[in-house]
């Protein structure tokens, strides 16, 4: 796919973008790890699998990670920034928790998902529509394990933790955000208190050129950030015992 190409995702996306701004890097990010039909790797710029149509389902396969030993002690996540009248969510699957803590006996309880299970759509504050996967906190803090099983439940398998499917109803752009920023419920709170965005995936497809990209990027530091819901979940969590 050429360079060229990349440029036609969404002009939704195009604004966000352009705003992005130069702040603290996050240590944790969202990755598309099936798009459609399609596997991508983790570093994956260009996805292109079996290319939905009208009325075609588009199925998001997703997985968060962090760099090697970033403790974090919650996160709070979703799928936003599409469009209602191009497509139309149909349902989607979450893991029990995730960043599994190492034990002899084999892998902990790691951060727990409020949300894990069958997945919903919801809309909040003039925001547009949103699907949140993701939403735990945990203490002590967890570091990410490469065991941490997917909806498979095999241990290191590297299935998707999370998954996505909308339902096509038009031609032209589409577009996802995937990870932090759709409200003050998304973010990542790490070890000592500190909450910042992780860096988001993006989708943009055009289904009248049939170029599909997935492209993980920083968020904006000035975005919708700081899960304030997250910090007292985290704060009220501490003083749970750890199963």
């Amino acid at each position: 796919m050429t360079r060229s190409n990349r440029r036609l995702a969404p002009m939704v996306f195009a604004a966000i973008l352009g705003f992005l701004a130069a702040s603290t890097a996050s240590a944790v990010s969202f990755y598309v790890t099936e798009l459609s039909g399609c596997s991508a790797t983790p570093s994956a710029y260009d996805c292109v699998g079996t290319f939905p149509g009208i009325d075609e389902i588009i199925t998001i396969g997703i997985r968060v990670r962090s760099e090697p030993g970033e403790q974090v002690f919650g996160i709070g996540a979703s799928v936003w920034g599409y469009d209602g009248a191009a497509v139309q969510f149909v349902s989607g699957e979450a893991v029990e928790s995730v960043f599994h803590a190492v034990r002899p006996s084999g892998i902990g309880p790691g951060i727990g998902n409020l949300l894990a299970g069958a997945l919903s759509e919801s809309t909040c504050c003039g925001l547009g529509s949103a699907v949140r996967f993701l939403n735990g906190a945990e203490a002590p803090a967890r570091s990410e394990n490469p065991l941490d099983p997917g909806l498979d439940g095999v241990l290191g398998g590297g299935d998707a933790q999370f998954r996505v499917r909308f339902r096509v109803s038009s031609f032209g752009p589409i577009g996802f955000q995937i990870g932090t920023g759709y409200d003050v419920g998304d973010g990542v709170i790490y070890a000592g208190g500190e909450t910042r965005p992780g860096n988001n995936a993006i989708i943009g497809m055009n289904l009248d050129t049939g170029i599909t990209l997935t492209q993980p990027i920083p968020e904006p530091g000035t975005t919708l950030l700081l899960g304030l819901g997250l910090a007292g979940l985290a704060s009220a969590t501490r003083s749970r015992s750890i199963r």
